[in-house]
């Protein structure tokens, strides 16, 4: 109710600071937990993705290295840019 009318629910007897504090804590629960995943998720897709790279565009080990290697650095160089 205090989403659609803050005066009606304060005249229900509904106590909106101790309402607007829980439900700010839940969104802020909610986006640390969202973080956590998203940065397993970078840090993972770091690691395979030039992997990944590397094995379609050679044919060798020496080129495999050095595409997964070229693409690491492109990688890295663009994400602090």
């Amino acid at each position: 109710m205090s989403l659609f009318s803050s005066e009606l629910a304060a005249a229900t007897g509904v106590k909106l600071d101790r309402l607007n504090l829980w439900f700010l804590l839940v969104f802020s629960l909610t986006v640390l937990v969202g973080l956590r995943f998203m940065g397993a998720l970078l840090a993972g897709s770091l690691i395979m993705v030039p992997s990944t790279i590397g094995r379609r565009l050679s044919r060798n080990l020496s080129g495999f290295l050095l595409t997964s290697v070229l693409a690491s650095v492109t990688a890295v160089a663009m994400g602090l840019c």
